[in-house]
């Protein structure tokens, strides 16, 4: 995760240990702060978290679907704040 685009989107530090706390009980494998900031993208980030997870084709493939899902939602609330 680019450190800038994340203070920029609103995080603060109390955040970014929040976070890796949840990804580490999420994932079922220790994320840590720096660990976060070693990555420029959100996939290569998720491509990190599944070559250590074990995740089958069909686990990663649901996740998959679960964020468009929630992709799409997300844009249509923006669309219809006016965004």
């Amino acid at each position: 995760m680019y450190k800038g685009q994340f203070y920029d989107l609103g995080g603060d530090s109390l955040l970014l240990v929040r976070l890796a706390r949840l990804m580490t009980r999420r994932f079922g494998r220790r994320v840590r702060v720096p660990d976060l900031f070693s990555f420029r993208d959100i996939a290569s980030l998720g491509r990190w978290l599944d070559e250590e997870s074990g995740a089958t084709p069909e686990v990663v493939t649901s996740a998959r679907r679960r964020a468009n899902t929630r992709r799409a939602a997300l844009r249509g609330r923006a669309a219809s704040n006016g965004s």
